[in-house]
C-alpha cells in the first residue's frame, strides 16, 4: 500500500514508549525504522542503515537483518506501524494539510541544513525555488542564515 507524508492518531504503543499517549496527532515520513545500533545509525545516518524499513512496500526487519514477516503498509493503509524515533508529535495549530509536507520535502531540506550547522554567520546557496527550493529558503532563513536563491 503506497503513501508516505503520513498525519494519524496514536491507537497503541509499545510499553518502553514515553513520548507517545493513545491519541496523539502525529505524523511519520517515509522511514518508519532502523536498528538505532550500526554504525550509521549512531552517527546520525539512519536513512544508510542496512535493516531500515520504508513506510511503504517494504518489510520489516529483526536486529540481524532477517525478515519479521510483517509488511509496512503506507498512508493509504488504516493503520501503520513504525517506531518512536521515527514518529512526530503534529501540534493542534498546524492543519495536516500544512503538516503532511514538512514529512517529506522538509525532512529532505532541513537534514542537509541541520548536517552542515547552518545558522547565524553562514551562507546559504537554494538552486530552485520548487517543491523543496522554497522550503530549504525558509528553513535556512529562520535558521539565522544569508541565503540567496537561484532560479531560472
Amino acid at each position: 500500500i503506497a503513501g508516505h507524508e503520513i498525519i494519524g492518531k496514536v491507537v497503541a504503543k509499545g510499553s518502553e514508549v514515553i513520548k507517545f499517549n493513545i491519541g496523539d496527532r502525529v505524523g511519520i515520513g517515509c522511514q518508519v525504522s532502523s536498528c538505532q545500533k550500526c554504525e550509521e545509525c549512531t552517527n546520525g545516518y539512519d536513512q544508510l542503515c542496512p535493516i531500515k524499513t520504508f513506510a511503504y512496500n517494504d518489510v520489516w526487519k529483526d536486529v540481524n537483518g532477517n525478515v519479521t514477516g510483517y509488511r509496512a503498509h503506507g498512508g493509504y493503509a488504516d493503520r501503520i506501524r513504525a517506531q518512536a524515533e521515527f514518529t512526530f508529535h503534529i501540534p493542534k495549530e498546524i492543519s495536516s494539510a500544512e503538516a503532511a509536507p514538512l514529512l517529506c520535502a522538509g525532512v529532505t531540506t532541513f537534514t542537509p541544513l541541520k548536517h552542515h550547522k547552518i545558522g547565524p554567520g553562514k551562507k546559504v546557496a537554494v538552486s530552485g525555488i520548487g517543491g523543496l527550493g522554497h522550503l530549504g529558503i525558509q528553513w535556512a532563513s529562520k535558521l539565522g542564515a544569508e541565503v540567496t536563491a537561484i532560479s531560472h
